[in-house]
């Protein structure tokens, strides 16, 4: 899709002299690069807007945002209406049912972080009324934060889902070490019950695809279904 479109570098450090050449009519960016390039960007004069891609409901007005700004309102409203109508459907198929206890991990070469509901995923997980234990953990208010074991296995989670930020085959490998050298994650339930499943990055690392859709069905069947069908 993307194999003929020229690169213009990192999103936190864009080629400028590519970018003034290609004469932008505007610079789109996620929210996260805002603090790094704004300012570089204002500077040569170049129009932008960042769009927040943190949550779910970030996303929805992103895409309501980005209908405004290129002047496609209508085909915005349906791509809204699309993934709205889908997350619907879902919720409704697990309405009633008891969700399991789940820890999401987002993991990166240097660190291992829990995601709470403020993260994208995990604001997926509320969609879908998942049992995300880091809400419980008391005065957790940021999207991710550290690992804390002593909580994890107090609250014995049934399922760990785990998501690879940044250099997957380096951090699959962190992520390998850490669950067979460190014996703590023995004492874990879902890790007992062979429950550990790494996320795709191309559905739920947001800033790659917007395929919220799809994310939320793949959730739903990974979290619902799956443990449903073992537990059988």
């Amino acid at each position: 899709m993307y194999k003929n479109v020229t690169r213009i570098g990192h999103q936190t450090r864009p080629d400028l002299e590519t970018v003034k050449r290609l004469n932008p009519d505007l610079f789109l960016s996620s929210l996260a690069s805002k603090p790094l390039i704004e300012k570089l960007l204002s500077n040569h004069n170049i129009k932008t807007a960042f769009l927040d891609l943190d949550t779910y409901t970030a996303c929805l007005n992103s895409i309501r945002r980005l209908g405004d700004l290129t002047f496609k309102q209508k085909e915005a409203a349906r791509i809204i209406q699309t993934i709205e109508a889908k997350t619907l459907e879902l919720r409704r198929s697990v309405n009633g049912k008891k969700s399991p206890k789940v820890l999401m991990i987002l993991g990166s070469p240097k660190r291992l972080l829990m995601g709470t509901k403020y993260c994208y995923t995990g604001s997926l997980m509320e969609v879908l009324k998942i049992h995300n234990i880091a809400n419980d953990i008391a005065g957790l208010n940021k999207a991710y934060v550290p690992i804390n074991m002593e909580e994890i296995v107090k609250l014995q989670p049934d399922i760990i889902i785990r998501l690879t930020h940044t250099k997957p085959e380096e951090t699959a490998e962190l992520l390998k070490k850490e669950f067979a050298q460190n014996e703590i994650w023995q004492k874990i339930r879902a890790v007992k019950t062979g429950r550990v499943y790494d996320l795709d990055s191309e559905l739920y690392i947001v800033a790659k695809n917007m395929k919220i859709g799809r994310a939320v069905e793949d959730l739903k069947e990974l979290i619902y279904d799956t443990f449903k069908n073992r537990a059988e």
